[in-house]
């Protein structure tokens, strides 16, 4: 087991050999510089992207089943329209209209 040392930032404990915190990102040592890919905002925006491709492909592939065995065309743009419209919606409504999520 490693000796464990506590983030300045936030107090989680990490690892001894941890570069980043494990919480909130926050560089350990004096000589790292904050990758922010570790905080968590951007963990965050990474999941609503993720979010809104994957409804992408299931619509897709819905409609694609409709076309194949129901015989019903619906286009595609307006749906994909709607579902990136909604995740601006989405993201703005979580950052408080400011713009920044």
């Amino acid at each position: 087991m490693y000796p464990l040392i506590r983030c300045r930032a936030c107090g989680a404990e990490n690892s001894d050999e941890a570069r980043y915190c494990t919480r909130c990102g926050a560089p350990l040592r004096s000589g790292s510089v904050l990758y922010l890919g570790h905080h968590p905002r951007y963990r965050r925006e990474g999941r609503i992207w993720l979010l809104l491709f994957g409804s992408v492909m299931v619509v897709y592939g819905l409609l694609k089943l409709l076309e194949t065995y129901c015989r019903i065309v619906v286009d595609l743009w307006p749906v994909l329209v709607i579902l990136f419209g909604a995740a601006l919606l989405y993201g703005s409504l979580r950052s408080g209209g400011s713009g920044r999520t």
